[in-house]
């Protein structure tokens, strides 16, 4: 029987630390649900604002992202039923790296 770890007194390898992106699915887990759906929207409108114009494949991911959520925004959003409870979740999983790579570039410290 191998063991993956054959020596469990070992120290951890220390890996660089790179700053990790925290987008509003993570950060808003335990939330409501339209709550979060409304968070993950107003982030993407945010980013799609400040994108350049040449970065179409980001701009279109996160097009059709706002263009299939606003259907399920629809509604009483004191009583958002099951179905479209589903729905939304499953909208979040989805989008939830939508133009990951636009935010890193934005992010990342020119010539680097």
């Amino acid at each position: 029987m191998s063991d993956s770890n054959p020596d469990p007194t070992a120290e951890p390898i220390d890996l660089p630390s790179e700053e990790r992106h925290v987008n509003s699915v993570d950060a808003t887990a335990h939330q409501p649900i339209l709550a979060r759906v409304t968070a993950r929207k107003q982030e993407l409108e945010a980013l799609l604002e400040t994108l350049p114009e040449g970065d179409e494949r980001s701009r279109s991911a996160i097009a059709l992202a706002l263009a299939t959520i606003d259907p399920l925004l629809t509604g009483d959003p004191e009583h958002v039923p099951a179905v479209v409870a589903a729905d939304m979740n499953r909208w979040l999983e989805q989008n939830k790296h939508v133009a990951e790579s636009a935010v890193r570039a934005a992010t990342e410290p020119s010539g680097a």
